[in-house]
């Protein structure tokens, strides 16, 4: 199960998401924030992984409560 697609963006800032591009997995993270329109969406910096922005148009999508394990998490 991939978790529930958020189709309204904006009130996204604080919660963990995944974000999907093509039925695909691109990254988990924490919203850091969003634009006011709620096309775009920053995550915030974790790791290694740098402050990333995610535009609905380039065909991203978020998913709350994603079942994925966060990246080296696999098997703790």
């Amino acid at each position: 199960m991939k978790g529930e697609k958020v189709e309204d963006w904006a009130d996204l800032p604080g919660q963990h998401i995944a974000i999907r591009k093509l039925g695909r997995l691109v990254r988990l993270g924490e919203v850091e924030d969003v634009t006011a329109t709620g096309d775009m969406l920053w995550l915030r910096q974790e790791g290694i992984e740098l402050r990333t922005l995610f535009h609905k148009a380039e065909g991203f999508s978020a998913w709350l409560n994603p079942t994925e394990a966060a990246p080296g998490t696999a098997g703790k």
